[in-house]
Parts: structure tokens; C-alpha cells; sequence
């Protein structure tokens, strides 16, 4: 049986007119896991170690990642067409590799996997509008080819 240490807020340095009681700021397990503004450690992931009741504010927040997605900008990649997308949103309601919502809502969001789908999607698109603007310079090209023709057949 796991036995839990709950460390009260310390009073003496409340000021009396908050009228704070029973609540707890820290929660730690002897298994090492910890809760901050819970007297209760409710997650039941395995791999979660903190568990915070409230808003973390931080100036920067540093999550490890063993492959990241870079090699979309090399010209061997294969990228879904344009069709090809439009039919896997159609049929997901969602962007490749991003989480539906329902999986958020039920799973929760899982910042690595999110930055790694937010990035390789940014990729692909940063990619298909280079591919546009080189298509447009192209057909700038043939169109004003076409009207210098046009003037000479109207000569």
C-alpha cells in the first residue's frame, strides 16, 4: 500500500484574512509522483509524474523529442497531393497527423505529438506554396509568351 504524504499550506505565513483552510498545495506519493493543488493524485497514466490543478505559467517549457519531422523538406519526400488531403480532412475532419478532437477530449493533448503534427503540416504547406509560387512565374511566362503572339497575328 502506497503511503501518502499531504503537505498542508503553511498558515502561519497565510495572512489570516484569507480564510484558506484544508486545501494543499503539494501532494507527494511515495511512488514519486506529485500533485500541485490537488489532495489527490486522479491520473491513472502510468508515465504521468505530475499532476497540477490550476494553469502552470513558465517562461519556457522544454519537451524532448527523438524524431522530428525535417525530413519533409527534402525533395525525395513524398507529400500527400492536394486530393489526397482534401480527402483525408473530408474523411477525418482533421489535418494528417494532428489528433482528431474526440481523441484530444478523451486522451488529452500530448504537446510532442501536437508540435511534431502543428510542424510537419506547416512543412507540407510551406512546401506545396513554394510549388504554387513557382507554377504561377511559370504560367506568367507562357501567358506572356501567348499575348506576344496574340499582337503579332493582329499585325
Amino acid at each position: 500500500m502506497v503511503c501518502d504524504r499531504k503537505y498542508k499550506k503553511d498558515r502561519s505565513r497565510l495572512s489570516q484574512s484569507t480564510g484558506v483552510s484544508g486545501n494543499y498545495f503539494l501532494y507527494l506519493r511515495d511512488d514519486g509522483k506529485v500533485g500541485i493543488g490537488t489532495s489527490n493524485f486522479t491520473c491513472q497514466d502510468p508515465n504521468v509524474r505530475l499532476a497540477v490543478n490550476g494553469y502552470i505559467k513558465a517562461k519556457e517549457v522544454i519537451v524532448e523529442i527523438s524524431n522530428w519531422c525535417d525530413n519533409r523538406l527534402y525533395p525525395d519526400f513524398k507529400r500527400m497531393n492536394w486530393k489526397e488531403k482534401e480527402n483525408y480532412i473530408l474523411q477525418n475532419h482533421h489535418l494528417p497527423e494532428m489528433e482528431s478532437e474526440k481523441e484530444i477530449k478523451e486522451k488529452g493533448l500530448y504537446t510532442q505529438h501536437v508540435l511534431k503534427g502543428i510542424v510537419a503540416n506547416l512543412e507540407d504547406h510551406t512546401m506545396e506554396i513554394i510549388e504554387l509560387y513557382k507554377m504561377v512565374e511559370q504560367l506568367k511566362k507562357e501567358n506572356e509568351a501567348l499575348r506576344r503572339k496574340l499582337e503579332e497575328i493582329k499585325k
